[in-house]
């Protein structure tokens, strides 16, 4: 089976919420966040790779640590790689101002749990913004949970200024998890 590298696995979930930008304005419109939304396309897009043999396997819900469970995980070639998916809504929602860096510290427990299973360098975060939050707002969120995390680091792959005003998917490669770092409690 000759099954897709992880960035054509990403590129193709790009693609598809491209396709449903009508439904992301929406989400804006109505300061909505909608993770279930976005698990449900994930598996769409996921199944129908799977059929057409370009991933070997998707599973979703896997227990890592205790009752805590990894959204999903795609088996491919290079082996298992895990995704967490987060839907962050960027803006004021019903009178309070939401940016990154007011979610960003909540990826501590996504940490945990791909250190739990032993994810090494496939480990992956998925972050649908509601709306585009801009560059400079998520840099700096990157870079406090790199100073505040070490040695865990987040490395982006996408930058919001190649999106849309209404939406921003971007995909956080986690990295450090190999670390001999005693896991924080």
């Amino acid at each position: 089976m000759g099954s897709l590298l992880i960035n054509n696995v990403f590129d193709a979930l790009r693609k598809h919420l491209y396709d449903h930008i009508d439904r992301l304005q929406c989400f804006g419109k109505y300061e909505f966040q909608a993770e279930g939304w976005l698990k449900a396309e994930c598996v769409f897009v996921l199944d129908d790779l799977k059929n057409r043999k370009l991933i070997c396997n998707v599973d979703r819900e896997i227990k890592s640590k205790g009752l805590k469970k990894i959204d999903l995980a795609i088996d491919l070639d290079d082996g298992r790689h895990w995704i967490e998916l987060k839907h962050w809504f960027m803006g004021k929602q019903r009178g309070q101002l939401w940016r990154p860096i007011d979610f960003i510290s909540g990826l501590e427990s996504e940490c945990k749990k791909f250190t739990a299973v032993q994810a090494g360098s496939r480990a992956w975060v998925a972050v649908l913004c509601t709306t585009n939050p801009g560059s400079s707002a998520w840099s700096t969120a990157i870079q406090k949970f790199n100073q505040e995390y070490s040695p865990w680091k987040l490395r982006s792959l996408d930058m919001p200024d190649s999106y849309p005003q209404c939406y921003f998917f971007g995909i956080l490669q986690v990295q450090g998890l190999m670390s001999n770092k005693k896991i924080r409690k």
